[in-house]
């Protein structure tokens, strides 16, 4: 059975752009760090949700960050395989605990009453300052990392 859980992907926009996000529309972005909170519970778990997301995804992309990973480089990821829903709590801390900007009101936070689960992380935040707001086990996969253990065959991955 897949390890399913909660995620935080750290990406990085280079260049002021605009991508449109579905039904809502065009999404102003600043260069900069952002931060989207998600989760995976389906039946392919953290590691298909995850190897989604390392990929950019142009044709029929489903989930808001789809098409902000258009126009955005992936870093990182923080994951937990708790067996709990963490998103909006995780999304919540990150939006009171941090210095954060909210770029367009319900990004990735369209099936509850959150905000956003996408910020834009202030250019004074560490990625330490990120990872300790999380807690509950979420650990910090750098890209490379997080690339073995979506693509490791068999049962190897700890997405698995």
């Amino acid at each position: 059975m897949a390890a399913t859980g909660t995620y935080v992907l750290l990406l990085h926009v280079d260049d002021r752009t605009s991508v449109e996000v579905g039904a809502l529309g065009d999404v102003e972005l600043a260069p900069g760090r952002y931060v989207y909170v998600g989760s995976a519970f389906g039946s392919g778990g953290l590691r298909a949700r995850l190897r989604r997301h390392l990929q950019v995804k142009k044709e029929s992309p489903h989930w808001h960050v789809d098409y902000v990973r258009q126009v955005s480089r992936l870093e990182g990821a923080w994951v937990s395989t708790a067996n709990q829903h963490l998103e909006c709590t995780w999304a919540g801390a990150v939006r009171e605990r941090l210095p954060v900007d909210i770029p367009h009101s319900g990004v990735g936070a369209s099936d509850c009453d959150c905000p956003a689960h996408f910020y834009r992380v202030s250019t004074n935040c560490s990625t330490e300052d990120i990872g300790s707001v999380l807690k509950r086990g979420a650990r910090l996969y750098k890209v490379d990392e997080l690339r073995c253990e979506v693509t490791r065959p068999g049962g190897a991955s700890a997405f698995t």
